[in-house]
């Protein structure tokens, strides 16, 4: 949530929505949204906003606000309107207590439709909590068209056919959300939704699932396995640029409101350790235990950092021995785990040998060296780019060939290069190839009128296990550079540099 309403203000396409619920905002979307979101009835309401003037009010509230409901319904539906009679089952998961009904047809004046209704509704065991306090219930709901069958078979649930009988256009199984405080909003709600899918509106509800992105304080039901439709929506959820609707990040299955809030705040936590025992010594972002006496401090000039978190990946950091050869592996590894923080990244970072089966497969030239796999072949920024693209379809990466590093002082093209990645808010660690070395850049400090600057380096030559982090920073493993000194003057280097800023992972 904190992440819609920084990125809202400024860069808005108006009209908004203003979602609020207790007169407290729990997100801002766009009209295009609204479709996908599980609120109904009182339970929220929105506020349509044209301008920053009008918005700037909502903004007030926190973003960390607790948004509790009192039921939390999961539905699925598969329904077809050219069938007749419709199944109906509601179950409080914490009780074990279900209630099942046949509807039929989808005539609101039907006297018999309203008593099945008001029968759900007016269920003392269904809707009986044993807890007291704000906890959340639970309710498990199915709607499914029932097959017709022959009239000699009785009209009851238990009479209902098998899963090999054929349902006439039925719609895929839709997932869906509700939320709210009573078993009169529960129920409204869950009857809006079997009038739609049974009315003009079931296209805009068939084949979503429910998503809970980590930002916002709801779930929403997106069309994950539609490409277009998903990013649509994704967009006009104010979502970053991250995958978060992705159908293998829909929430999974979940029995309590306790399941569902852990679910949720995993993905806020490191998913993609392992568990290994060298993880447990990776060190975090180190050039933030710098001490402020080692800032450069050139007139006039910039100072631009990786934006985000990273891992420092250097020789032996996991128990795996390769001195002077590993360096470009090890920077390739930093630069995944900044993807891995930033959220774009769930899978474990790749071990050398698995860095190079990737080669293997993508790189001809790796591919002509039946040794290559296993071998101490060094690799380049070319290389990087090659498993990066592996990992991140569509990630475009600027190679730039420096014919000597010097060129970092006295190239303005470079400089210029560098600082407008730096000032990207996705800027991701830069690998620096060249002279048999591999390091990583981590920020810049420049005056580009007088072409002075240094570069705060990650040095992965830096060999011990486990990571003894004061020990790397008093060493100069991690800390500003000046090119002139760090960087061999007659050696040509390759920069490789991560575009997130043009990536869409959606």
């Amino acid at each position: 949530m904190e992440d819609v309403v920084t990125g809202v203000a400024g860069t808005a396409s108006y009209p908004l929505h203003v979602l609020q619920r207790n007169k407290k905002t729990v997100g801002i979307v766009g009209a295009d949204a609204l479709a996908a979101l599980p609120m109904a009835g009182s339970s929220c309401t929105h506020h349509l906003v044209t301008s920053d003037t009008e918005l700037k009010p909502f903004l007030t509230d926190s973003p960390a606000a607790e948004v509790l409901f009192k039921w939390c319904a999961r539905v699925s539906c598969s329904l077809s309107r050219t069938l007749k009679r419709h199944c109906l089952v509601v179950k409080n998961v914490s009780r074990g207590v279900a209630i099942s009904a046949l509807l039929e047809g989808v005539r609101s004046d039907d006297s018999t439709v309203e008593t099945v209704w008001a029968d759900v509704e007016r269920s003392a065991e269904l809707w009986k909590t044993p807890f007291t306090g704000d906890s959340t219930e639970t309710l498990h709901v199915y709607m499914m068209s029932v097959p017709e069958v022959p009239d000699t078979i009785s009209n009851t649930l238990h009479d209902m056919p098998g899963v090999s009988a054929a349902v006439p256009e039925c719609s895929l199984v839709t997932t869906r959300v509700l939320l709210g405080d009573s078993a009169s909003e529960i129920v409204a709600s869950i009857r809006q939704l079997f009038h739609q899918f049974l009315g003009t509106e079931a296209e805009s509800l068939t084949g979503t699932e429910v998503c809970w992105p980590a930002p916002m304080l709801f779930p929403v039901n997106v069309h994950t396995r539609d490409d277009a439709r998903r990013r649509a929506e994704h967009a006009a959820l104010r979502l970053p640029y991250q995958g978060l609707l992705h159908h293998e990040d829909a929430i999974q299955a979940w029995s309590t409101w306790d399941d569902l809030r852990r679910q949720h705040e995993a993905k806020d936590a490191s998913v993609f350790r392992t568990g290994a025992a060298w993880e447990r010594h990776l060190a975090t972002s180190p050039h933030r235990d710098l001490a402020p006496a080692s800032a450069p401090s050139i007139p006039g000039a910039e100072t631009l950092l990786v934006s985000g978190a990273y891992d420092y990946y250097h020789y032996r950091v996991d128990g795996f021995r390769d001195d002077g050869w590993g360096c470009a592996y090890r920077s390739l590894q930093t630069v995944l785990s900044w993807f891995q923080h930033a959220g774009l990244l769930r899978a474990a970072i790749p071990s050398i040998r698995r860095i190079q089966e990737i080669l293997y497969q993508v790189d001809p030239d790796k591919a002509s060296k039946r040794a290559f796999v296993g071998s101490r072949d060094w690799i380049g920024s070319f290389e990087i780019m090659l498993v990066l693209q592996q990992y991140f379809p569509g990630l475009e990466c600027t190679i730039k060939r420096l014919e000597r590093g010097q060129d970092l002082d006295t190239d303005s093209s470079v400089q210029l290069l560098l600082i407008e990645h730096f000032r990207s808010p996705l800027a991701a660690p830069v690998m620096i190839g060249g002279s048999s070395y591999a390091h990583t850049i981590l920020g810049v400090h420049m005056n580009v009128h007088t072409m002075e600057a240094q570069y705060l380096i990650l040095d992965p030559h830096y060999s011990a296990y486990p990571t003894q982090i004061k020990t790397a920073v008093r060493k100069g493993y991690v800390g500003w550079k000046e090119a002139s000194k760090f960087f061999e003057a007659g050696c040509w280097y390759n920069l490789c540099i991560p575009r997130v800023d043009l990536f869409d992972p959606r």
